[in-house]
């Protein structure tokens, strides 16, 4: 499948996933799945007035409407949302999750263009004259939102998905939209039949596991077994395994034994005293470098052979080091007590030269140099804030644009010519960053 049909692909499951999560109260699951769509997307009408409708922050919520409105100036939907918005008395704070799932119904959906006629236009028709009996005004219908797409089925099976499953089975590429069962297809005994599956299939590769286990400790006591049957060959073993190493046995070779021959006259011969050898001088062996304080178990051995990087969150500083030398430091901004920055050993998994961030309370476009570590954790420039070694962030490491940009080329693997991005292989690993406090 092409890399573009396989996003339209995945962006539209994500969105599909995310409304339905939506309808069943799963908000926190749904922002997820959201959020992934828009890291994809970001001009993607449906995310951004889908996430906008459950967010808790108004400003948060009226700056994704209004990108959406920007993207997409003709839609009905973002202009009914951004309506509802500018009211002084709007309120987009979610509705509490339960546990029986009901349709969600955005705070906003009342001053659509079908929900608030205008007098004198098609869709409200001016007052009638003297005489004229007054129709009884018709009741808007509550079961669809003036912007919201078809209802999906309440599967169970769809929600249990991750943002990272982006292409769901269920999902028709054609609108990314969950395609109709087919006939005679019971949709409420779905989900047990896909838990069943699943444990079926997490079951099965288990027990392969297990045998495969199994195997190799009868395979290795058998090795074992044969190796020590006797010294000769228990010894052989170890050498191999290098535990020692074989050295030469020393072979006696008897010294000549001396003959004094008498000659016919005797000659005093005058033997010089063998000079004085110098002894060698002892030369001093250099001392193990000392471990750092902070450098534990969990941190050890130190990558002493090749480059990496030190972030002390206690001082809220970054060292790049290239063996046991210091070629670069820096002050960087962790995350805040409520949003911490991972501690552990890790490895640069890709690099993107400028990307979307997009998480729980903020949405920040063209970030510059993204360098991710650790799932969503990323060290990378702020332009936002300069804050410089205080904790404020959202868990990222956040460092100077300039900082960021020398870390960045530094730091495996290298960005091709004219690429917009990179990831690690296991040819080209990338750098090792040890974050501690």
């Amino acid at each position: 499948m092409p890399s573009s049909t396989r996003k339209r692909t995945e962006l539209a499951a994500l969105v599909d996933l995310g409304i339905t999560a939506v309808r069943h109260g799963r908000h926190e699951r749904a922002r997820r799945f959201l959020e992934a769509a828009l890291a994809i997307d970001p001009t993607h009408e449906d995310g951004l007035l889908w996430l906008a409708a459950i967010t808790d922050d108004r400003d948060q919520a009226n700056a994704m409407v209004r990108r959406a409105l920007r993207h997409h100036p003709d839609s009905s939907r973002a202009q009914a949302a951004l309506r509802w918005l500018d009211q002084p008395s709007a309120d987009t704070a979610a509705p509490p999750e339960g546990d029986a799932p009901q349709p969600f119904r955005p705070p906003w959906e009342a001053y659509g263009s079908a929900a608030v006629p205008r007098r004198g236009t098609a869709e409200a028709p001016a007052a009638p004259g003297p005489g004229v009996p007054v129709a009884e005004p018709q009741a808007v219908s509550t079961d669809v939102l003036p912007w919201q797409p078809p209802a999906v089925a309440a599967q169970e099976d769809v929600l249990l998905a991750d943002p990272g499953d982006a292409v769901h089975r269920g999902a028709s590429p054609a609108h990314g939209r969950p395609s109709p069962p087919a006939q005679g297809v019971d949709l409420a005994n779905r989900p047990q039949v896909s838990l069943r599956r699943a444990r079926l299939g997490w079951g099965t590769l288990r027990n392969l596991l297990m045998v495969a286990m199994l195997a190799t400790v009868f395979l290795g006591g058998g090795a074992l077994a044969v190796l020590l049957s006797s010294d000769a060959q228990a010894q052989s073993a170890r050498v191999a395994l290098g535990a020692i190493t074989r050295t030469p046995t020393p072979t006696h070779t008897p010294q000549a034994t001396a003959t004094a021959t008498p000659s016919p006259t005797a000659t005093a011969t005058i033997t010089p005293l063998p000079s004085a050898t110098p002894l060698p001088t002892a030369t001093a062996t250099p001392s193990p470098t000392p471990l750092p304080t902070w450098a534990t178990a969990a941190f050890l051995p130190l990558p002493l052979e090749e480059k990496w990087i030190e972030v002390d969150l206690t001082q809220q500083m970054l060292y790049a080091w290239e063996g046991t030398e210091t070629v670069y430091s820096t002050e960087i901004s962790s995350g805040k007590d409520d949003t911490p920055t991972r501690v552990g050993r890790f490895r640069i998994r890709s690099k993107h030269v400028s990307q979307h961030l997009v998480g729980p309370g903020y949405s920040l476009p063209d970030v510059p140099f993204v360098m991710y570590y650790s799932g969503a954790f990323a060290i990378h420039a702020a332009y936002w804030h300069d804050q410089w070694g205080a904790p404020v962030s959202h868990g990222c490491i956040n460092m100077r644009r300039e900082d960021a940009q020398w870390l960045f080329e530094w730091a495996d693997p290298q960005m091709p010519e004219g690429a917009k991005q990179v990831q690690a292989t296991v040819s080209e690993p990338g750098t090792w960053v040890l974050i501690h406090k």
